[in-house]
């Protein structure tokens, strides 16, 4: 009778060790579900999203330059009855000793904007040559396709007032194969101009975005 009671006590024991030990196995499972689903940092984990940034700050600039920014007619005498004439397109008319000039100013946006652009100079023709009827003047040309998008102005020679701005293009464009013109200038020397030596003007560019 008791070696009956020890045997079913046995296998009472037998089982709850049996559930135990499945309990303990299913908590374990769990466990390590429950850690799969977790992602630990810079661990990619399958079935999850992770995103990164990248970030660049892009700054606007609005600025000019005089690509080609000297004329120098060289050392004149005026030697015609109505005075010396010279302009940056080739032409020489009553002078010795003058250096034929065959470009003007370029002005360039070398900025990433569209500009107006205006010059003025600090001399008139008075100013830089003296005598009766002296003539400083000045005159705006594309010098490539359509950079002047709108509004070029002073297509023909207009007289320069020192200190005036005269605004030459309303619209220069940015782009790289659109973003020159051309000033060109002439000046006349009349022959009782009472300046010698060397003489210069200073023209100056301006920009504004548009």
């Amino acid at each position: 009778m008791d070696d009956q009671k020890d045997k079913i006590s046995n296998r009472t024991l037998a089982l709850l060790l049996v559930a135990a030990i499945v309990v303990s196995l299913g908590g374990t499972l769990i466990s390590l579900d429950r850690l799969r689903q977790v992602s630990m940092p810079g661990t990619p984990v399958k079935g999850m999203v992770t995103t990164g940034t990248i970030t660049a700050t892009i700054q606007e600039h609005t600025q000019l330059n005089f690509t080609d920014n000297i004329v120098n007619w060289g050392t004149i005498t005026a030697v015609g009855m109505g005075g010396c004439y010279l302009t940056t397109e080739g032409g020489v008319g009553g002078c010795t000793g003058a250096t034929p000039q065959n470009d003007g100013l370029t002005i360039e946006n070398i900025g990433t904007t569209n500009m107006s652009v205006n010059i003025s100079s600090d001399k008139n023709g008075a100013a830089l040559v003296g005598g009766t009827g002296a003539w400083f003047a000045f005159k705006t040309a594309e010098n490539e396709a359509n950079s002047c998008h709108s509004g070029l102005n002073y297509t023909v020679y207009e007289n320069i007032t020192a200190g005036t701005r005269y605004t030459v293009c309303n619209l220069l464009r940015p782009e790289t194969a659109n973003d020159n013109m051309d000033l060109d200038f002439q000046l006349k020397i009349p022959q009782d101009r009472s300046l010698v030596g060397a003489q210069t003007a200073t023209i100056t560019g301006y920009a504004t975005k548009v």
